[in-house]
């Protein structure tokens, strides 16, 4: 028998495919592109509403990555058996001007600067399950990466 705990999990599974560097949108690194995103808008977070597939600030660029993982969403939940409207939100927000954390971030890391990554669902009861991931990224740049074939 599903229970609402188990949205922890289930945002855990969410965030580590985000967070991964084969999440690609166009064929390139999803987070790289939210990145040169918040640069060219001078603001340090993105949120991506998953279930209304609204992005903050607007844009219409993300719309197939926020399709994507309300699709990778309600599949996980359907196959942990949890009925999809126990979830009345579930938003990934990413800031890119986050306090250093060790474990999440490289020191002077020739990767980039530090980003955090956080999956925040709230049950239908308005209780809410957080997870917290993070690393170092880059603002995408067309002519320095290489594109993923297929």
């Amino acid at each position: 028998m599903p229970r609402r705990r188990q949205l922890t999990s289930v945002a855990a599974g969410i965030i580590d495919s985000f967070n991964s560097r084969n999440n690609d949108l166009e064929g390139y690194w999803a987070i790289g592109k939210l990145c040169r995103f918040a640069h060219e808008h001078a603001i340090s977070t993105v949120t991506l509403d998953l279930l209304n597939i609204v992005c903050t600030p607007d844009s219409t660029e993300f719309n197939a990555i926020m399709h994507d993982y309300k699709v990778k969403l309600l599949a996980i939940l359907n196959k942990q058996g949890i009925p999809a409207d126990w979830l009345a939100a579930a938003k990934i927000q990413i800031d890119f001007q986050p306090e250093y954390r060790a474990h999440l971030h490289y020191f002077r890391s020739g990767w980039g600067n530090p980003y955090t990554v956080t999956v925040t669902f709230i049950a239908d009861s308005g209780k809410q399950y957080n997870v917290r991931t993070g690393g170092n990224c880059k603002p995408h740049d067309a002519l320095r990466e290489c594109r993923r074939s297929a």
